[in-house]
């Protein structure tokens, strides 16, 4: 009766507990009472990766997954590729560097991202304000893809081909823009007034003008060139305020900034080069304008005196005089040097004991001119070596009257002195005769004919910023000065090399250069030494823009003081010998036939009955062999094992056989064992003689019998 009774109450208690509880309001808003959960997002892949059809960022993280890239390795072999996203996060926007590191999506959610490493901005334009690049902005990314120690990324080099800002504002591709007259055949400031009434109110031309005129005056004032540093100016056809056009938030020579609100005075003869605008202002008044983002591409004092005009563009070809190298040098930040080398040429005014060349410091200062006669638009030739790019050790001396063709970097010395950076230019013509640096001009970048240090200088720095070469180049020179030795905690050492092993000339820099056969540095290797004769074979690039290098870990040393190492297929050691591929020196996309190990061990590749030949390829140091390829390992000794070191997801196909020997695949290592004999053939067999899965080995150790 008891057990009964307590049921029953236990009941009673249950009902009354749970019937109480339905009228009373939750304590606390639940978050899910009449919420949608929102599905996630699916954007479905589009696009080819090519300028006219970009791929979305959705088809790009589809090709880098589904390629399975190894650390290192590029998509598409390093080919370039097109990629249209929003931006969505900028980790760093640097005017310093001019580069931007940020996040691209498909849409504004980021609901899928891909990572853009130091990328330029249009044509490769550095950034020059952290607004260049902002959340919002939809871009076009040109450039490789590659997996960096795990995270997928367009490489250090890539740049923007086309970049529309949050508000619809466009910056066009060069070799998208539409061009009205040129800069040797401008048009007038009467034909551009003309085409701006023919406008819409408030309009933009989708085209960029030339526009010759003179100056009228200068509207900006000393408050607003603080800030901005362009100016305001009015032209017209004769100089008068007659028939006018407002030059509007303008740039100088090169697009570089004026010096001042004086750079420009009544008179001076310009060409602008930017779109023409027809603004109205909210009261309904017009003004014909040269938009914003405008530059000048000519500039003539309109003073009168010859020594005043700016001519030429810094080229060899069309060198600077000394009233442009002037201007060039005055629009730089005080003490910041050009990112290049430009060429002037004028006449020496004087050039006194003190300051003429002598063999305890081999260098000269002196002034030039147009005319070799004093003036106001002289330029400062400070601390200049001679010709060839070398200190003066004998050759005749210049002299007041000489014309010379000044060739190094400049820079604007405390704020106020433009002039060429001490011990960075050098006479590259006195008079008409140029130096015979001896060097071979038969030199082409190979092992049998390296470059010079400074040929790789002059080369690289031609070349666009930040962009890694494709082919690897063999350079010669002496150690001038060391960075950081080799060591075994990072296997690399980065230093600088010369022609003659002086520092202050034309000093090639070898970073992160790993040691004999691209491998690792170790204890007990020999160290390097400033004054050791080098050889260094690797990639280049002109990083940022201002400084020629070998592109950091894709570049060894191939010969110290003339030991070259065990350049013939890699180490041996006890009783196997390691070959890594790149050791063998090849070029990029060389046809593999045969190659021989340290210890005398062959390899023999054969295309078989495939449609393409086993081949070497830098891009991930590799051979690779195609479908129905072989490979024979040939040796003295028996052999008792194989071990290929593959590049993930290239370890042959299905069909692949050994004979004699048995199979077996373990992540990204390839073996073949139970061989015991002293050959074996190694065939990438498949159904077809195209196509199928690749075998693309970067080491191969071979393990002989006891």
């Amino acid at each position: 009766m008891k057990k009964i009774f307590n049921m029953m109450m236990a009941v009673a208690i249950a009902a009354f507990t749970f019937t109480a509880c339905e009228d009373v309001p939750e304590p606390y808003n639940n978050p899910y009472n009449g919420a949608k959960i929102e599905e996630p997002v699916v954007i479905d892949p589009a696009g080819s990766g090519t300028k006219d059809d970009p791929w979305n960022v959705a088809a790009l993280i589809e090709k880098t997954t589904s390629a399975g890239l190894a650390d290192g390795a590029f998509l598409n072999d390093g080919a370039e590729v097109y990629v249209k996203g929003i931006v969505t996060e900028t980790t760093e926007v640097s005017v310093q560097y001019g580069n931007a590191t940020y996040y691209i999506s498909d849409d504004a959610k980021g609901s899928n991202r891909f990572y853009v490493f130091r990328g330029k901005l249009v044509d490769g334009a550095s950034v020059t304000a952290e607004t260049d690049l902002q959340v919002g902005d939809t871009v076009v990314v040109c450039g490789k893809v590659k997996n960096y120690k795990g995270t997928l990324e367009f490489d250090q080099g890539n740049y923007l081909v086309s970049l529309v800002k949050g508000d619809g504002s466009e910056t066009p591709s060069k070799s998208d823009v539409k061009e009205v007259g040129s800069k040797d055949a401008p048009k007038t400031v009467a034909e551009a007034l003309t085409a701006i009434n023919a406008m819409e109110d408030g309009a933009t031309s989708e085209e960029f003008w030339f526009v010759k005129g003179k100056v009228v005056k200068v509207t900006t004032t000393q408050a607003n060139f603080d800030q901005y540093k362009n100016l305001n100016y009015l032209i017209s056809e004769d100089g008068t305020e007659n028939n006018t056009i407002t030059v509007y938030a303008g740039n100088g020579l090169d697009n570089a900034q004026f010096t001042g609100v004086d750079a420009l005075k009544a008179g001076d003869e310009v060409v602008v080069y930017g779109q023409i605008q027809k603004y109205v202002n909210k009261s309904g008044a017009m003004t014909p304008e040269i938009a914003k983002g405008n530059y000048l591409v000519s500039y003539k004092s309109g003073s009168g005196e010859s020594s005043g005009e700016v001519a030429g563009d810094g080229t060899l070809a069309n060198p600077f005089n000394a009233a442009a190298a002037n201007q060039y040098a005055g629009a730089l930040a005080a003490g910041a040097e050009s990112e290049k080398e430009v060429y002037i040429k004028g006449k020496i005014i004087e050039i006194t004991d003190k300051n003429q060349f002598n063999t305890q410091y081999g260098n000269c200062t002196f002034y030039i001119s147009d005319d070799g006669k004093d003036s106001d638009n002289k330029f400062y030739v400070f601390r200049t070596l001679y010709l060839g790019n070398v200190k003066y050790t004998e050759g005749t001396l210049p002299k007041a009257g000489d014309e010379v063709i000044i060739c190094g970097k400049v820079m604007n010395y405390q704020g106020n002195t433009p002039e060429t950076v001490a011990n960075k230019s050098y006479i590259y013509s006195l008079n008409g005769k140029t130096a015979d640096s001896g060097t071979s001009t038969s030199s082409t970048g190979t092992l049998e004919n390296p470059l010079t240090a400074s040929q790789a200088y002059d080369a690289v720095a031609a070349m666009e910023a930040s962009v890694t070469s494709d082919a690897d180049y063999y350079v010669k020179g002496k150690i001038c000065s060391i960075k950081y030795e080799y060591s075994s905690n990072f296997g690399t050492a980065t230093f600088n090399i010369s022609d003659d092993g002086n520092t202050g000339t034309k000093e090639f820099i070898a970073y992160n250069c790993y040691y004999f056969g691209n491998q690792s540095w170790k204890d007990g290797d020999t160290q390097i030494k400033v004054g050791d004769e080098v050889i260094v074979c690797g990639k280049v690039v002109n990083y940022n823009g201002n400084t020629p290098e070998f592109a950091s870990k894709k570049n060894w040393l191939v010969s110290l003081n003339g030991n070259k190492g065990n350049s013939q297929g890699g180490n041996a050691s006890g009783n196997s010998v390691t070959a890594v591929m790149s050791s063998f020196e090849l070029k990029d996309a060389t046809e593999l036939t045969t190659l021989t190990m340290s210890d005398g061990t062959k390899l023999v590749f054969a295309q078989e009955d495939g449609a393409i030949a086993p081949k070497y390829y830098n891009s991930g140091n590799a051979a690779r062999m195609y479908a129905k390829n072989s490979v024979t390992i040939s040796s003295t000794k028996k052999i008792s094992k194989i071990e290929f070191e593959c590049i993930a997801n290239y370890l042959g196909n299905s069909q692949l056989t050994a004979s004699p020997g048995s199979l077996s695949k373990d992540g990204t290592k390839l073996t073949v064992s139970d061989i015991n004999a002293t050959s074996v053939k190694v065939t990438n067999d498949y159904t077809d003689v195209k196509s199928g899965t690749q075998l693309r080995f970067t080491s191969i150790t071979v393990t002989y019998a006891d």
